[in-house]
This record gives C-alpha cells, structure tokens and sequence, in this order.
C-alpha cells in the first residue's frame, strides 16, 4: 500500500505537521530548523509499521496517523495524560470495511499490549524486538472490532523502511545463547522477555559485501539450472520447431550480435565469469538446418540471459554511481568476493584491491545507501532517510535526488527525506515540505 497523507499532532507537545507525499516523482523532502521533529517523525511512522511500542512511547504526542491512497487511515493517539504514576497508553486506531460498505471506515482501538501479540507467532517469553506478555491471552473481542488479521494484513501490506543517521554499523546476528530471559513488570502485569545480553556491531559495508556474493551465487545457481533445463530438452524442442523463413538470416545474425553484446555487458559486470567462447554470427547464407538451430539457441539464450536482467540493472546503477563519484578506485564484483575495490594506478599490473571497510567515511556512507536503496527495499516500500547529507561531499550531496530518481524508476519505492542541506534540495523545492513553527499560522495572521 502506498501512503498519501502523514499527520502528526502535538509533537514534543507543541508541533502540528501534516506531509502530503508526492506520488508522481516519488520524492518527498521534510525540512525546518532544527527540534521540529524531522527525525522523530520518521522514528514514529517506522516504530507504528513495525509495532514497536517502546519509540510509540518514548517520543511525546497526541495523535499519528498515516492515510493511504485507497482512503483507509491508520492513527495511534494518546487516551490518558502522561504523569509518573499512570504513563500514557496509546492506542491504535485502523479502518475496517463492512462486507456491504465498502467504502466505509470504522474507526476501532487496540492496547497496544493487546496489538504486539497478535503481531508475533512465537512463544510469549520469547521475543527478539519486544516485550510479551506472557501471563495474558488474547484478549475478548467486542462486537464490532476487526478481527486481528485485518490488522495483520493491513501492516503486512504496508512496508516501511527506514535509513537511520547510525548506518555504517549493523547488529551482528545474535545466537539463542546470546540471549537472557528477563522478568519486569509492565502496569501491574508480569511480563517476561528476551532480550540480547550482548550487542555487538559489525561494519555494514562488510555486511553488504557478503550478502552481494550469496545474492549473486544465487542467481547464477539460477542460470545453471535454466540452462541445463534447456540444454536437456534441446533436442525435442529443436525436432518440433518450425524453420524461419530465407530472410530471416540477417535477424538471426542481429539477435546472436546482440546476444555477444548483452552476454559481454554481464562479464563486464562480474556477473558472468569471463571467457573467451564468443560465438560470432555467420556470414555467408544459411542453410534450412542451420537457422532451425540458430533459432532455437537464440531463443534460449535470451530466456538464460534474462535471469540476470533485474541484477545487472541494479548493479549497473550501482556501479555507475560509485564509480563517477570515488577518485583512483572502481568498484569490482564477482561470487566469490562480494565486492571490492581495485585501485586505478597508471600501471595496470600494479592495481590494488581494497577492502570495502577502508573506504573513507564519505565513501562508506554513500555505498551503503545506494546499496540499501537497490537491493533492500521492495516495490512500493515508504523508504525513510534520515538526513543523507553526513559525511558527504557537496558535488555528491547536489547529485543525490538525481540518483534517487534513476534509483527509484527501477526499484519503484516512494521517499520520504528529512534533510538540512540545501545541496540535497538543490532546486527541487518543489518536492519539499517545510515544517512549521507551532505559532507560524498565529505569526501570518498578524503579519497580514
């Protein structure tokens, strides 16, 4: 599902700010002076797709909701006044269709207590992300309250991603022995949870690295198995296929052209391992026997070779970027290293290889979000990105929604940007929203 309208109110107890995404470039930047609630606005929209109630508590407001493109509305908001003593509980409130009318949105609130355990199919001492209860059922249902799927379809339907300002480290996977069992109470009920007794980070372009080599071992295991499928039932097919005609040989030869070409663009790549197996078109006239063969091989090669076709594109995106932006380094990759660095000396036999992880801050920074927004993220995605400009040179900061865009026609997911910097704005003022001082509506009136 993908989002028309973000409003939170009561921010920080003061700050009122509706977002109107931009659904037809995809792009939308939040900006205002810093303590507006750029950051904690994007924590909020990730912590209500994710369920994760201790951030729904954490930052103070009144009412959050997020209204998709069909009409339907999410909302938590706050039911009691914070104190020491009886801490504010949000609840949540989600639309529901009538068989009859479909049109129609009841509002109905969860305890947020009550909407985790719908969410997680585990044992309820035993929770990775958050707190379970572990004494409490599920609780009644009322008539008149969706039951827990539409719930649970709702939040699976809505995929929320979000680029925090920490992403040069990522949690390291932790072992079932690397967890404790902790017992606390939660408003007057015993709960237990499990929770890590040692985190520990690793460096994400590393990370990446490795997840790029078993994603590529992946589809080239893919291509192999494509291939022996075809190269096994070549015969069959070859006996029971229809000959083209006699001035069909320049088309044979520009397809088995264009098969070199894209088969030595994936080389290029270091997505296909290189060879020296180029198969160059024939010249002189074909016989009846040889084009039924060269029909066939044709064909199949194209449908082997469009395995590859969603990667290569993503990778060379990738590579295009990285490379016109890193001075005397290129970005290399095959299945057996992930991907690395070789460095551009003026004598090729003296290239070294650098290790992702002695990249520069800048240059770490850039790959790892470039590589997140290419591989991470799934059509239709709200992709959240905290301030894109730390660590960033200007020249790549002014470049940055120029790639997004190239990013984007591929990956096809909606932005939602919270930036300082004029360089990332640039002159698309056009797809930004300024957050507004609480007393900017009371300021105007007066001024006017």
């Amino acid at each position: 599902m993908r989002v028309h309208t973000i409003a939170v109110e009561k921010l920080f107890g003061r700050f009122d700010h509706t977002i109107a995404l931009n659904r037809n470039e995809r792009i939308t930047i939040l900006h205002g002076p810093n303590g507006f609630g750029k950051t904690a606005l994007l924590r909020l929209i990730h912590a209500l797709s994710a369920r994760d109630d201790a951030t729904l508590r954490e930052i103070p407001f009144d009412k959050l909701s997020v209204t998709f493109e069909d009409g339907g509305q999410l909302k938590v908001q706050r039911t009691e006044q914070i104190s020491d003593e009886n801490p504010a509980q949000p609840r949540l409130l989600l639309p529901h269709r009538t068989p009859n009318q479909s049109n129609t949105i009841l509002e109905c609130s969860y305890s947020l207590d009550d909407l985790f355990r719908f969410k997680y199919d585990v044992p309820r001492h035993w929770s990775t992300q958050h707190s379970i209860h572990s004494s409490l059922e599920a609780p009644e249902l009322t008539l008149g309250e969706p039951e827990p799927t539409l719930l649970s379809s709702l939040l699976e339907a809505w995929n929320v991603h979000l680029v925090s300002i920490q992403r040069l480290l990522v949690p390291r996977p932790a072992e079932v022995h690397d967890y404790r069992i902790v017992v606390h109470d939660s408003h007057g009920v015993s709960a237990r949870s499990a929770e890590p007794a040692t985190q520990s980070f690793q460096s994400a372009v590393e990370v990446f690295s490795n997840e790029f080599r078993d994603r590529l071992r992946k589809v080239q295991a893919q291509y192999a198995q494509k291939s022996q499928q075809l190269e096994r039932t070549f015969p069959k097919r070859l006996l029971e296929t229809s000959p083209p005609g006699e001035n069909a040989d320049q088309t044979l030869q520009d397809e088995l052209s264009e098969l070199e070409h894209r088969r030595s663009e994936l080389m290029d790549l270091g997505l296909l391992v290189r060879d020296d197996s180029a198969f160059e078109a024939p010249t002189a006239a074909l016989d009846e026997s040889t084009r039924r063969v060269l029909s066939l091989y044709t064909r199949d090669n194209r449908e082997k070779l469009a395995v590859f076709d969603d990667l290569a594109a993503r990778v060379g995106l990738l590579k295009e970027t990285i490379n016109r932006h890193f001075t005397y380094k290129s970005l290399r990759v095959d299945a057996n290293r992930g991907f690395w660095f070789a460095d551009d000396d003026d004598d090729d036999d003296n290239n070294r290889d650098l290790a992702p992880n002695v990249l520069s801050s800048g240059e770490q920074h850039q790959l790892v979000m470039l590589y997140e927004f290419l591989f991470h993220i799934d059509e239709n995605t709200l992709l959240l990105i905290d301030e894109p400009e730390l660590s960033l040179h200007v020249s790549w900061q002014v470049d940055f929604l120029r790639n997004m865009k190239r990013i984007i026609e591929v990956t096809k997911f909606d932005a939602l940007i919270a930036t300082h910097s004029p360089q990332i704005i640039h002159d698309r003022w056009d797809l930004t929203v300024e957050l507004q001082h609480p007393d900017a509506d009371k300021a105007l009136e007066q001024t006017g």
